[in-house]
């Protein structure tokens, strides 16, 4: 199960007050039960994943899928095969479609899916990703090589894979290595390699008040003496609402249980180094259910 918020973010969330010697792995097994509820009760994809699914053509010019949004929807693959192969040939062009990528809609601009069961593959990623790059608040990335080197990111909203190009584009333009971003879907990290050992200066650089580090995960400290380095923290890019009603069931969730302040709302709870947790409907807060209900799938 993926998370929608990191386990850093729970924390700044929570305060160091409340938080106490409460581990790790008992908060990650909070963000686990509040994400898992929320991701049910929506009925779609709401982190990046790549999803193949088989639809029966019913002789119409449209295709809802099962998850949206269409991530980078000119990369959708869709095959109509009645007889189940699905080669390359099958595949229709791109031009042939027009893509309703907050709806999940396909259209077919001229024809119809032809009719048949289970005669339609598709492949394509759905879910959120955003990310957003404001001027001197999280644009800097200081770094060393052989001396200290600063890259800028151009200010705006992001996917997670044009935001590491667009890190990769800027380091390598003040750097004299050969850097490689890239953001993996399944672990929710961004990782960063060199061609020789380099520096990540967030904490101790010139520029570190408006360093990128939390938005992409790491920690706020200096990281040395590798070519490769990896996001501390997991990030989902989901939609800062979704964010907060995360952790804000996450919250009651720690409340509720026997290491919080009371247990109103829980049937059961299992503290270990595996966290699980089971609520009532009506324990959930009413700002998440609202939340839920701005996200969930139409029927």
């Amino acid at each position: 199960m993926r998370e929608l918020v990191g386990l850093d973010e729970l924390k700044d969330y929570l305060g160091s007050d409340a938080l106490g010697n409460i581990t790790d792995n008992f908060l990650s097994g909070l963000i686990r039960s509040a994400s898992s509820h929320i991701i049910r009760e929506c009925r779609k994809s709401l982190i990046l994943k790549e999803q193949t699914e088989y639809y029966s053509g019913n002789g119409l010019n449209i295709l809802r899928l099962k998850n949206y949004p269409i991530f980078k929807p000119s990369e959708i693959d869709i095959r109509v095969d009645g007889n189940y192969v699905f080669g390359d040939d099958t595949k229709l062009a791109y031009s042939t479609l027009s893509v309703d990528n907050k709806a999940g809609l396909v259209f077919l601009l001229d024809g119809t899916f032809t009719e048949g069961t289970k005669n339609i593959k598709v492949i394509y990623t759905a879910g959120y990703s955003n990310f957003t790059i404001l001027k001197d608040v999280n644009d800097n990335i200081d770094f060393s090589e052989s001396g200290s080197k600063n890259a800028v990111i151009s200010p705006g909203d992001y996917n997670a894979d044009d935001l590491a190009t667009e890190i990769q584009s800027k380091m390598n333009n003040a750097g004299s290595y050969n850097y490689t971003v890239t953001y993996d879907k399944i672990s929710q990290k961004f990782n960063i390699t060199a061609t020789d050992t380099f520096g990540l200066l967030f904490s101790g650089g010139v520029n570190s008040s408006k360093a990128i580090y939390k938005l992409i995960g790491f920690k706020n400290e200096d990281k040395s003496g590798s070519k490769y380095y990896i996001s501390d923290y997991t990030r989902s890019g989901v939609p800062e609402d979704l964010k907060r009603a995360t952790l804000a069931f996450s919250e009651k969730l720690f409340n509720d249980s026997k290491l919080g302040d009371a247990r109103a709302g829980i049937r059961s709870t299992n503290v270990g180094n595996d966290f699980n947790v089971q609520y009532m409907i009506d324990a959930v807060p009413p700002y998440v259910n609202t939340v839920i209900k701005g996200y969930k799938k139409i029927a």
